[in-house]
Order: structure tokens, then sequence, then C-alpha cells
């Protein structure tokens, strides 16, 4: 999917293609400025956890613990344990209804329009 920004901040508009996004921003609009992006689902929240971040956190909290601390944990260990938060957390997410229905945009192409032809501006 493809969207259109005047301004490279704010994007607008569904299309299949960058031509459409294109033909759209040139015909539909009558623009003579504009930039065409990518829309790509933004990571998802439970792809953000990180055991070792956690690990870490719960170390500051009780710094004078020896033994039998999170952080004394496997590699293996670890990795189980991201794992099965991430399977929660994702669980919960969709039971709520709570995934992100935005989009984020990547890989945007400037474009001005010559005698009603949109040229792709290279920057170098």
């Amino acid at each position: 999917m493809f969207s259109i920004s005047t301004d490279e901040e704010q994007y607008y508009g569904s299309y299949e293609t960058a031509e459409e996004a294109i033909e759209e921003a040139t015909n539909g609009y009558a623009y003579t400025h504009f930039w065409i992006g990518e829309c790509v689902s933004p990571t998802q929240p439970e792809d953000m956890w990180d055991s070792e971040d956690w690990l870490e956190h719960v170390s500051c909290q009780y710094p004078n613990l020896q033994h039998n601390h999170p952080d004394n944990s496997t590699k293996e260990q670890r990795a189980e344990l991201e794992q099965e938060v991430k399977t929660v957390m994702a669980a919960w997410l969709d039971r709520h209804k709570l995934r992100p229905s935005f989009f984020v945009i990547e890989n945007p192409v400037e474009y001005h329009v010559v005698d009603g032809i949109p040229c792709n501006v290279t920057h170098t």
C-alpha cells in the first residue's frame, strides 16, 4: 500500500501501487509537489519486549542480591522467558483489540510535476 503527502509528515489515502498514488496526486488533486510513501505495519508491541532489558531493570531494583537472581539466568532461559512473555502479550493485545491501527511510512519519494508529468526528485 502507498500513501500521499504534501509535506512529508502527514500522509493520507491508501493506494495499491505507487503508480496509483502518483496518478491521484498528479491528476486527482493536481499537486505540483508531493511525496509517495510505502505504508508499513508498525513493529508490534510484543516484539519490543526484550528479556535483557527487563532483567537489567530487575537487577537495578535489587542491587545487593547475589544468588538466585534473575540476572544469573542462562541465554536459553532468557530466550524462553522472552518467547513466553511475547506470547502472553500478543494474546492480551488481540483479546482487547489493542493492536496498533496506524501505519508507518517507509521509503518516501519526492515528486515535482513539470509540464503535467510527475518527476522523481533524486537527492544527491
